[in-house]
């Protein structure tokens, strides 16, 4: 049965954080799903996924538990869907559950590149980009891949125009799919795949580049 916890406060939440963050955790995400205002869901770097229905007075541990990798609570991202179906991009993978975290699924088993920033969920397609390492390797092993998923359950590489950057912030438009770099190249997805559509501006330290992609129609 998944603990219920108070945030913040509590005696779990020391448990957070690990010794490369400097034992500090922060909550990179917080979601209330269309049509359930009571509902709210947290991603927490590092602690895990959490889910409230009461407006956020107490939380219960939807942590990613059961598989054979050690940072899975490293949360960077959640993309929710609706109550139920969210994606959660993590240091140790891309996971995905239709029933509000009670149970998860591995979408990245088959790929070496299992490290995770964000990713989107568009019309029922899940875009993402993933690395085998974080972000301060980057430059080093540059064996990138941008994936789609289209089933719900397994990630596949597609070609990138930009195969030795990592895909880091996404949103929707009405005419297609945008993606970001770390180094700062605009993708865009069309009929014939992925191709590039421009650049954004990115700060010196690759740390810095992890960040999301937001867009407003002027």
């Amino acid at each position: 049965m998944a603990r219920t916890r108070r945030v913040p406060g509590g005696a779990e939440r020391d448990d957070w954080g690990i010794d490369r963050h400097d034992d500090v955790a922060q909550v990179r995400d917080l979601h209330v799903p269309a049509g359930e205002p009571d509902r709210v869901v947290a991603g927490v770097e590092v602690g895990g996924v959490y889910v409230s229905d009461d407006g956020g007075d107490t939380w219960t541990s939807r942590c990613i538990e059961g598989f054979d990798a050690p940072h899975t609570d490293d949360v960077h991202h959640v993309c929710v869907e609706d109550g139920e179906t969210m994606t959660a991009a993590t240091g140790s993978g891309l996971y995905r559950t239709t029933d509000a975290g009670r149970t998860w699924t591995r979408l990245d088993a088959a790929h070496r590149q299992d490290y995770f920033r964000e990713s989107l969920d568009d019309d029922g397609v899940i875009f993402a980009g993933g690395s085998p390492t974080p972000p301060g390797s980057w430059e080093d092993d540059r064996d990138h891949a941008l994936f789609e998923c289209r089933d719900g359950r397994t990630l596949e590489a597609v070609r990138s125009p930009t195969p030795e950057e990592v895909p880091v912030g996404w949103c929707a438009r009405d005419d297609g799919v945008l993606a970001a770099t770390h180094r700062g190249t605009l993708l865009r997805h069309g009929p014939d795949g992925w191709e590039r559509a421009g650049t954004v501006p990115v700060p010196e330290s690759v740390h810095g580049r992890c960040v999301p992609l937001a867009w407003v129609d002027a």
